[in-house]
């Protein structure tokens, strides 16, 4: 079938096997730009378009983006982040600036019922193999071991793509990172309590899996209570939700953020293990009762 992007693909320019240092031209990122809104503008009744958005998408913006994500006869997407890498963004400013936000508006195209979920999960595959094929950090000097976290979704939640972002995130700046996404309520609890990481970082991204995520949140904590746990996706977001959650170590709203955040909740964790620690040897008999 042949597609709006494959009709002018000589004029934008494409990353291929056969063509792997070809660049999408302005043109092409502004026909792009028109069809991510053309498609809006079908699936709201608009005639027009304002001129605010059309200037909006000029460039490889979230919906432009996305709809490429969503396209499986089109190479574009990986043209956007080759273009976007030409450019010297680094990794970090892709995943926050274009990937994350282009997530975000898959998922909005789903509520809204303009793409069908299994084109979602498509889309999303295609960003996690574009995230693991973004160029490698440097290699790290030895300075003793490092910091340690799990990053895992709670039990139920189908938007994953943040907690993978995340642990590719952390690993680049040299932190140990296990993930945990997919697993039921048990399997989740059993791996995180049996971990010897220090920290556990978990996402909820919808109302539907905040009782698995307070559930899990409780069990970790009476289970190990050494271990730091921060909450990260939609609930960050929630005051509300929040306040309703066992009360933990960190919340992480933002990516830019989440490095801060969690040298914190370590912080306090080990602070914590220290003090449980003296208690334990200034009080045996009551460890052991």
């Amino acid at each position: 079938m042949t597609t709006h992007f494959d009709e002018t693909r000589n004029k934008r320019g494409t990353v291929g096997p056969d063509n792997r240092s070809a660049r999408l031209s302005r043109d092409g990122l502004e026909d792009l730009a028109s069809f991510a809104l053309a498609q809006l503008a079908a699936g709201q009744g608009e005639i027009d378009v304002s001129m605010e958005a059309r200037k909006a998408l000029t460039n490889p913006t979230a919906i432009a983006m996305a709809w490429a994500m969503a396209d499986p006869h089109s190479d574009e997407a990986e043209a956007m982040v080759a273009e976007l890498l030409d450019a010297g963004l680094s990794v970090k400013d892709i995943c926050l600036h274009h990937l994350t936000p282009a997530a975000q508006q898959l998922g909005q195209l789903w509520a809204c019922d303009r793409l069908p979920f299994s084109e979602v999960t498509m889309a999303t595959a295609r960003m996690q193999t574009i995230l693991r094929n973004l160029p490698a950090p440097p290699p790290m000097g030895l300075s003793g071991r490092a910091p340690g976290a799990v990053f895992a979704s709670a039990p139920g939640e189908t938007h994953t793509f943040g907690v993978l972002m995340a642990a590719d995130h952390f690993r680049r700046l040299g932190w140990d990172v296990g993930v945990l996404v997919g697993v039921d309520h048990d399997t989740l609890v059993r791996k995180i309590v049996s971990d010897d990481r220090p920290l556990v970082g978990l996402s909820c991204a919808g109302h539907a899996s905040f009782d698995a995520l307070q559930r899990v949140v409780a069990q970790v904590q009476a289970r190990r209570p050494d271990m730091a746990v921060v909450i990260s996706g939609y609930v960050a977001q929630d005051e509300q939700a929040v306040a309703m959650l066992p009360e933990c170590d960190g919340v992480i709203e933002t990516l830019e953020t989440a490095e801060a955040d969690l040298e914190a909740a370590l912080h306090w964790a080990r602070g914590r293990q220290e003090t449980s620690q003296l208690f334990a040897g200034a009080y045996p008999e009551a460890s052991l009762s």
